[in-house]
C-alpha cells in the first residue's frame, strides 16, 4: 500500500507513508485528541495489486 490518511471525527487528519508488505506493524504517532471515531483512507497501491488491512489497532500508551 502506497500510504494513506488517518482521518478523525474532529476533522483532523494524519498522513501515513507507505506500508510494508511484510506484515510487520507500522506505528503512527500523533498528538492526543478527543474523537468518537477514526478511519484509515488508503491512497493507492502498486499497479495491479489488490491489498487490504488485516488489522487496525489504536491504543493510548
Amino acid at each position: 500500500m502506497l500510504g494513506g490518511t488517518l482521518a478523525f471525527s474532529d476533522g483532523s487528519a494524519v498522513p501515513v507513508s507507505a506500508l510494508d508488505n511484510s506484515g510487520i506493524g507500522k506505528v503512527i504517532a500523533f498528538a492526543p485528541r478527543s474523537v468518537t471515531w477514526m478511519k484509515f483512507l488508503a491512497a493507492g497501491t502498486a499497479a495491479g495489486r489488490n491489498v487490504g488491512l488485516s488489522e487496525f489497532e489504536a491504543y493510548r500508551p
